[in-house]
């Protein structure tokens, strides 16, 4: 009878260390930034630009990571912008709070940006992974150029 019960026991306790185990990996993931799949230049881009507040290419002078705590980190990026499609035409500096699900985008600086930037109730601009924010390269040249067509105005 006692090896009833003991093996009863580790059975219960295996099956609770699954469920636990099982319960942990789903909540991870709940929390995860998770994203649409991205629209083709021509579908995404001119409407990435209506709904945006700030829309340029610029370059991330100085990115300075402020108010690390549990709630999340908040980085501050200010970039040099070198061509404006909306939005303000000379810099700009966004505030990026990355945590959990908020999937903000992190710069690096001295980098340059292709980046579709919102606008707060606060005033500050945000930017997410999940938007078409991206590192200028031989690779957005494509979007850069068709954003050049269809931006109400220009500033090279």
């Amino acid at each position: 009878i006692k090896k009833i019960f003991l093996r009863g026991l580790i059975m219960k306790f295996f099956f609770a260390f699954i469920v636990g185990l099982s319960l942990s990996i789903i909540s991870l993931n709940s929390f995860a930034c998770s994203c649409a799949a991205p629209l083709s230049i021509e579908k995404g881009a001119p409407r990435a630009l209506q709904n945006a507040s700030a829309v340029f290419v610029g370059v991330a002078e100085k990115v300075i990571l402020a108010d690390p705590n549990h709630f999340g980190d908040h980085t501050y990026t200010t970039f040099k912008i070198t061509e404006a499609f909306k939005g303000p035409k000379d810099s700009l500096t966004t505030k990026i709070i990355t945590m959990c699900c908020l999937c903000g985008y992190s710069f690096k600086e001295g980098d340059k940006y292709l980046v579709y930037s919102g606008q707060r109730k606060d005033g500050s601009y945000n930017a997410s992974t999940c938007g078409r924010t991206k590192r200028a390269n031989s690779d957005t040249e494509k979007e850069i150029e068709f954003l050049r067509n269809l931006a109400p105005h220009k500033s090279h």
